[in-house]
Protein backbone atom coordinates (compact mmCIF):
# COMPACT_ATOMS: atom_id res chain seq x y z
CA UNK A 1 0.00 0.00 0.00
CA UNK A 2 1.06 3.63 0.08
CA UNK A 3 2.73 3.20 3.48
CA UNK A 4 4.25 -0.31 3.43
CA UNK A 5 7.33 -1.37 1.51
CA UNK A 6 10.10 -3.96 1.83
CA UNK A 7 13.66 -3.76 0.47
CA UNK A 8 16.45 -6.32 0.36
CA UNK A 9 19.98 -5.09 0.72
CA UNK A 10 23.54 -6.20 1.24
CA UNK A 11 24.50 -5.36 4.79
CA UNK A 12 28.08 -6.56 5.27
CA UNK A 13 28.45 -9.28 6.25
CA UNK A 14 25.40 -10.90 4.72
CA UNK A 15 22.16 -9.30 3.75
CA UNK A 16 18.97 -7.98 5.25
CA UNK A 17 15.35 -7.14 4.57
CA UNK A 18 14.00 -3.82 5.80
CA UNK A 19 10.39 -2.67 6.07
CA UNK A 20 8.65 0.68 6.32
CA UNK A 21 5.05 1.18 7.44
CA UNK A 22 5.03 4.98 7.22
CA UNK A 23 5.74 5.57 3.55
CA UNK A 24 9.52 5.45 3.92
CA UNK A 25 9.86 7.84 6.84
CA UNK A 26 11.42 5.13 9.01
CA UNK A 27 12.74 1.65 8.28
CA UNK A 28 13.34 -1.38 10.51
CA UNK A 29 14.97 -4.73 9.85
CA UNK A 30 12.73 -7.79 9.66
CA UNK A 31 13.87 -11.40 9.72
CA UNK A 32 17.05 -10.94 11.73
CA UNK A 33 17.60 -14.70 11.29
CA UNK A 34 18.10 -14.29 7.53
CA UNK A 35 21.24 -13.92 5.41
CA UNK A 36 23.63 -14.26 8.36
CA UNK A 37 26.38 -16.33 6.76
CA UNK A 38 29.59 -14.66 5.65
CA UNK A 39 28.80 -15.40 2.01
CA UNK A 40 25.11 -14.42 2.21
CA UNK A 41 23.84 -11.80 -0.19
CA UNK A 42 20.17 -10.76 -0.39
CA UNK A 43 19.09 -10.43 -4.03
CA UNK A 44 15.36 -9.75 -3.81
CA UNK A 45 12.23 -9.58 -1.69
CA UNK A 46 8.70 -9.94 -3.05
CA UNK A 47 5.25 -10.09 -1.47
CA UNK A 48 2.41 -11.99 -3.15
CA UNK A 49 -0.07 -10.08 -0.95
CA UNK A 50 0.12 -8.11 2.29
CA UNK A 51 0.95 -11.14 4.45
CA UNK A 52 2.83 -13.61 2.22
CA UNK A 53 6.30 -12.97 0.84
CA UNK A 54 9.67 -14.40 -0.05
CA UNK A 55 13.26 -13.21 0.11
CA UNK A 56 15.99 -14.82 -2.01
CA UNK A 57 19.74 -14.63 -1.75
CA UNK A 58 22.84 -16.13 -3.33
CA UNK A 59 23.77 -19.77 -2.73
CA UNK A 60 25.21 -20.79 0.65
CA UNK A 61 25.96 -24.02 2.49
CA UNK A 62 27.16 -27.40 1.39
CA UNK A 63 25.93 -28.36 -1.07
CA UNK A 64 25.35 -24.83 -2.31
CA UNK A 65 21.67 -23.89 -2.55
CA UNK A 66 19.94 -20.56 -2.99
CA UNK A 67 19.09 -18.98 0.36
CA UNK A 68 15.31 -18.52 0.25
CA UNK A 69 12.96 -17.49 3.06
CA UNK A 70 9.16 -17.24 3.36
CA UNK A 71 6.86 -15.25 5.57
CA UNK A 72 3.12 -15.64 6.07
CA UNK A 73 2.67 -13.01 8.78
CA UNK A 74 3.48 -9.65 7.15
CA UNK A 75 7.24 -10.14 7.54
CA UNK A 76 7.20 -10.63 11.31
CA UNK A 77 8.75 -14.11 11.13
CA UNK A 78 10.65 -15.78 8.29
CA UNK A 79 11.32 -19.48 7.68
CA UNK A 80 14.09 -20.77 5.46
CA UNK A 81 12.94 -22.97 2.58
CA UNK A 82 14.57 -26.40 2.99
CA UNK A 83 17.41 -27.11 0.57
CA UNK A 84 15.57 -30.24 -0.56
CA UNK A 85 12.91 -27.95 -2.08
CA UNK A 86 15.45 -26.05 -4.19
CA UNK A 87 17.23 -27.52 -7.25
CA UNK A 88 21.01 -27.85 -7.31
CA UNK A 89 23.16 -25.27 -9.04
CA UNK A 90 24.37 -25.69 -12.60
CA UNK A 91 27.81 -24.50 -11.50
CA UNK A 92 29.31 -23.69 -8.09
CA UNK A 93 30.14 -20.20 -9.39
CA UNK A 94 26.46 -19.49 -10.17
CA UNK A 95 24.61 -16.81 -8.24
CA UNK A 96 21.46 -14.71 -8.42
CA UNK A 97 21.31 -11.23 -9.87
CA UNK A 98 20.15 -8.34 -7.74
CA UNK A 99 16.46 -7.56 -8.29
CA UNK A 100 16.23 -9.81 -11.36
CA UNK A 101 12.87 -11.49 -10.86
CA UNK A 102 9.31 -11.42 -12.11
CA UNK A 103 5.98 -12.43 -10.59
CA UNK A 104 2.52 -13.01 -12.01
CA UNK A 105 -0.64 -14.76 -10.85
CA UNK A 106 0.86 -16.24 -7.68
CA UNK A 107 4.07 -17.44 -9.32
CA UNK A 108 7.59 -16.07 -9.10
CA UNK A 109 10.72 -16.54 -11.23
CA UNK A 110 14.36 -15.42 -10.90
CA UNK A 111 17.31 -15.61 -13.28
CA UNK A 112 20.92 -16.56 -12.62
CA UNK A 113 24.41 -15.87 -13.92
CA UNK A 114 24.54 -19.28 -15.59
CA UNK A 115 21.33 -18.86 -17.57
CA UNK A 116 18.98 -20.78 -15.32
CA UNK A 117 15.47 -19.67 -14.46
CA UNK A 118 14.15 -20.77 -11.07
CA UNK A 119 10.39 -20.73 -10.48
CA UNK A 120 7.90 -21.37 -7.74
CA UNK A 121 4.21 -21.96 -8.35
CA UNK A 122 3.28 -22.40 -4.66
CA UNK A 123 4.35 -19.23 -2.90
CA UNK A 124 8.03 -20.10 -2.65
CA UNK A 125 7.65 -23.46 -0.88
CA UNK A 126 9.00 -25.55 -3.78
CA UNK A 127 11.27 -24.52 -6.67
CA UNK A 128 12.12 -25.91 -10.09
CA UNK A 129 14.58 -24.65 -12.67
CA UNK A 130 15.01 -24.61 -16.40
CA UNK A 131 17.95 -23.75 -18.62
CA UNK A 132 17.54 -20.68 -20.81
CA UNK A 133 19.73 -22.02 -23.60
CA UNK A 134 21.61 -18.72 -23.83
CA UNK A 135 25.21 -19.12 -25.03
CA UNK A 136 28.24 -18.36 -22.90
CA UNK A 137 29.83 -15.07 -23.84
CA UNK A 138 32.85 -12.78 -23.49
CA UNK A 139 35.16 -15.35 -21.94
CA UNK A 140 33.36 -15.11 -18.61
CA UNK A 141 34.00 -18.71 -17.58
CA UNK A 142 30.90 -20.00 -19.32
CA UNK A 143 28.52 -17.48 -17.78
CA UNK A 144 25.20 -17.05 -19.51
CA UNK A 145 23.85 -14.10 -17.52
CA UNK A 146 20.17 -13.37 -17.86
CA UNK A 147 19.82 -9.60 -18.23
CA UNK A 148 16.09 -9.27 -17.73
CA UNK A 149 13.00 -11.35 -17.06
CA UNK A 150 9.32 -10.47 -17.37
CA UNK A 151 6.07 -12.45 -17.21
CA UNK A 152 2.66 -11.15 -18.29
CA UNK A 153 0.78 -14.08 -16.74
CA UNK A 154 1.50 -17.49 -15.23
CA UNK A 155 2.52 -18.98 -18.59
CA UNK A 156 3.88 -16.23 -20.84
CA UNK A 157 7.26 -14.61 -20.28
CA UNK A 158 10.49 -13.45 -21.86
CA UNK A 159 14.12 -13.36 -20.82
CA UNK A 160 16.98 -11.44 -22.38
CA UNK A 161 20.73 -11.73 -22.50
CA UNK A 162 22.67 -8.62 -23.40
CA UNK A 163 26.39 -8.85 -24.10
CA UNK A 164 28.87 -6.52 -25.75
CA UNK A 165 27.48 -6.94 -29.27
CA UNK A 166 23.90 -8.19 -29.15
CA UNK A 167 20.73 -8.81 -27.21
CA UNK A 168 19.16 -12.24 -27.40
CA UNK A 169 15.52 -12.85 -26.46
CA UNK A 170 13.78 -16.09 -25.50
CA UNK A 171 10.11 -16.69 -24.81
CA UNK A 172 8.13 -19.21 -22.82
CA UNK A 173 4.45 -20.10 -23.11
CA UNK A 174 4.54 -22.90 -20.51
CA UNK A 175 5.44 -20.95 -17.38
CA UNK A 176 9.19 -21.16 -17.84
CA UNK A 177 9.59 -24.90 -18.35
CA UNK A 178 10.99 -24.37 -21.85
CA UNK A 179 12.41 -21.36 -23.72
CA UNK A 180 12.57 -20.64 -27.46
CA UNK A 181 14.46 -17.93 -29.31
CA UNK A 182 12.43 -15.07 -30.79
CA UNK A 183 13.19 -11.94 -32.74
CA UNK A 184 11.21 -9.12 -31.15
Amino acid sequence: DADTCYVSMYNSPGGAVYKTTDGGGTWFQVGANMFGQGTSFADMVYFFDAANGIAMGDPVGSPLKYEIYRTTDYGVTWTQVPGTNIPSLANNAEYGITNLFSAAQGRVWFGTTYGDVYRSIDGGINWSKSASGFPAYNGTNGRQDISDIAFSDSLTGIITQTNATTTLVRKTTDGGLTWTSITP
